[in-house]
């Protein structure tokens, strides 16, 4: 038991580290123009103040650029990872936190992958690599832990 704790602590605070990263990253510039550059939260909260950054994703992808198409996946990605930061590190020892960085993560490969504005971004391979981590590590810990606590009963 002592042995799972320790391990279940040490996967909670990498994962904290990662749902940091990915927050950080979300207020990174990540579209870059002439003019302007904008972070995907800049986007998701002022996107009228970004015409430029607008324009120019709808010129390269041939389609509209609509924010709502982004907004909630990135939004629930944001909150899993607040949530997650805050569960994992009150809560190092046990094994639910890890739900947060799992959903959290999937959230965010779909988002990245499924929305061609999204990879245009500059950082997107490491906005995509830091979401499949969070998915596979709070994964991992969320099988991991429920395996050891049915050994033990």
């Amino acid at each position: 038991m002592k042995a799972l704790c320790k391990k279940q602590s040490v996967l909670n605070v990498l994962l904290s580290f990662f749902m940091f990263l990915m927050l950080v990253l979300q207020f990174l510039p990540f579209w870059h123009t002439e003019d302007a550059s904008c972070s995907i939260q800049c986007m998701v909260w002022f996107p009228d103040d970004q015409p430029q950054i607008e324009k120019h994703i709808t010129e390269i992808t041939g389609m509209p650029f609509n924010i709502d198409s982004v907004v909630w996946l990135t939004l629930g990605t944001f909150l899993c990872c607040i949530l997650g930061i805050v569960y994992c590190l009150s809560k190092k020892h046990a094994v639910f936190p890890s739900v947060f960085p799992a959903i959290g993560g999937i959230m965010a490969i779909w988002n990245y992958v499924s929305r061609p504005a999204l990879q245009l971004g500059a950082l997107w391979p490491v906005h995509l690599l830091t979401s499949i981590l969070l998915f596979l590590f709070g994964t991992y810990s969320l099988i991991n832990g429920f395996i050891a606590v049915r050994q033990e009963h």
